[in-house]
């Protein structure tokens, strides 16, 4: 329960922060902008599955993907989403082996689950 003294600005931050909008709103810009720069196949058989601290974490869905992406892309994606985004907010791309099928939340539910540990 909220205190009388509570303030828009507190109450609607406290609700993003207890709905996981918050972590939606934060990573948005960087979801679009990796969707847009890695293309509709790549992005397909990817999904971000956090972003911290200017490190951007995608997980791929095959082994093949990951080594090609790893040997011949990453840089390049790295630099692109740069200038996507108009700033240097994601320093750099790890990429991790992962086994997921269809349709993703591109990671925001499962960051959000992390950020609510203890």
């Amino acid at each position: 329960m909220m205190e009388k003294n509570t303030t828009i600005k507190e109450a609607l931050k406290s609700y993003l922060k207890s709905s996981g909008l918050d972590t939606l709103l934060r990573n948005q810009a960087v979801l679009k902008a990796w969707q847009k720069v890695a293309g509709q196949e790549i992005a397909g058989q990817t999904r971000i599955v956090g972003f911290n601290r200017g490190v951007l974490t995608v997980e791929v869905a095959s082994s093949s993907l990951y080594a090609e992406l790893n040997t011949f892309y990453l840089k390049d994606l790295a630099n692109s989403i740069q200038n996507e985004m108009g700033n240097r907010k994601v320093r750099r791309i790890k990429l991790r082996l992962g086994e997921f099928v269809g349709e993703t939340d591109n990671g925001i539910e499962e960051q959000r689950r992390r950020e609510e540990k203890p």
